[in-house]
């Protein structure tokens, strides 16, 4: 076929394409978007000159720009929108609950005792201002908590685009349950060296929220308790070396979980709905210099932040927070002025509730932090 020939056949086939396109769109009823219409038009124009093997490109594009009928038989995913949903950040906790299920049904997992669910926002309160609630155990003179939580006004917050918070986990490999089902098993292993199970999880959550809030964070997630005595030591010296690296840094938090057993094989968990889904209740463990604790010269600024952190989270998500433990300890909360340890859940919770609170934690952590930026 000579060259006149090849041409005209191809402008009759394109003819052909472009007439089943007009046909097919009045019959479907459907319409080019008015903004689309001149670039499919021009395409469709330089198809006429294209050879034979690419007509079906033109073909192709034909079909992409015809709306498709809705059909209620079908149910169809949207491309455009599944490109446009983010990721789900909570994916791997699903697969890793899916997997600890199908083992459960299989028996590997032979129960020992129960998990009690108990709410304990209010469990061995001492003192009460507003819906802030404290655990008051020291034996020095009662601290002005109301006039601590109204006056927070010391922490200041130059850059939030340095680094100014970090997390780290002293003791790193604390780990929950993956089911919700009301037992635990005497297989059930309470340490994970994984960091998608164990502490580094509920911290990564923390961070991200922070981070998505503007705030730039750090997030150490290297294992202290490996050896579970002199964990703190080994803690504190990685935080003073990213406090030299980085004096922006304003708050530590180191984050853990609680345990809690009864003699009766059971154990608890610290609970509560939000939004209609369970999530682990969170303790702030603040310290005070007292008796065997002697150099501890911020404690009372590092309480004040405690409580003001704890009023942030009831306000916006009431219940969540247990009392705070106000006791002699000092668990390297002296390494800043705004240093503290949060236990989030036991280990009969599930990472889920730990995760949730973390996000919730976070988002009030974040608003906290927000008033406390340094306007120039």
């Amino acid at each position: 076929m000579n060259q006149k020939k090849f041409l005209k056949r191809d402008a009759l086939i394109s003819a052909v394409v472009i007439i089943s396109f007009l046909l097919t769109s009045f019959v479907l009823g459907s319409e080019l978007n008015s903004n689309e219409s001149p670039g499919v038009i021009t395409k469709l124009c330089a198809g006429l000159a294209m050879p034979y093997k690419n007509i079906g490109n033109i073909e192709k594009y034909i079909i992409n720009s015809v709306s498709p009928v809705p059909d209620i038989h079908l149910d169809a995913p949207d491309t455009d929108s599944i490109l446009d949903e983010p990721e789900d950040p909570y994916s791997d906790i699903s697969k890793a609950v899916k997997k600890a299920q199908s083992e459960y049904d299989e028996g590997l997992y032979p129960d020992k005792g129960k998990v009690v669910e108990k709410d304990m926002s209010q469990t061995k309160a001492t003192d009460t201002v507003g819906n802030v609630l404290i655990q008051n155990a020291t034996d020095g003179e009662k601290p002005d908590f109301e006039k601590m939580i109204n006056n927070f006004t010391s922490l200041k917050i130059e850059d939030k685009s340095q680094p100014c918070v970090l997390i780290y986990h002293t003791h790193t490999t604390e780990c929950y349950k993956l089911l919700d089902n009301g037992v635990y098993s005497e297989k059930w292993q309470s340490r994970n060296r994984d960091p998608a199970l164990n502490m580094v999880r509920v911290g990564d959550e923390l961070a991200r929220v922070l981070t998505e809030m503007g705030f730039t964070v750090i997030h150490d997630e290297n294992i202290y308790d490996s050896s579970y005595s002199g964990s703190y030591d080994r803690s504190r010296e990685t935080v003073q070396k990213y406090l030299k690296e980085y004096p922006s840094i304003k708050v530590t938090l180191d984050v853990h979980r609680d345990a809690i057993y009864a003699d009766n094989n059971e154990r608890y968990k610290p609970t509560v709905i939000i939004n209609g889904e369970k999530a682990a209740q969170v303790m702030i463990i603040a310290g005070r210099e007292e008796g065997s604790i002697t150099d501890f010269p911020n404690w009372e600024e590092n309480l004040s932040f405690a409580l003001a952190l704890q009023k942030s989270v009831q306000n916006d998500f009431e219940s969540l927070m247990r009392p705070i433990f106000f006791a002699r300890r000092q668990y390297n909360m002296d390494v800043t002025p705004y240093s503290l340890l949060l236990e989030f859940g036991t280990d009969a919770n599930t990472l889920g509730e730990a995760v949730r609170s973390a996000n919730y934690v976070g988002k009030s952590l974040g608003n906290l932090l927000e008033e406390c930026i340094n306007e120039k």
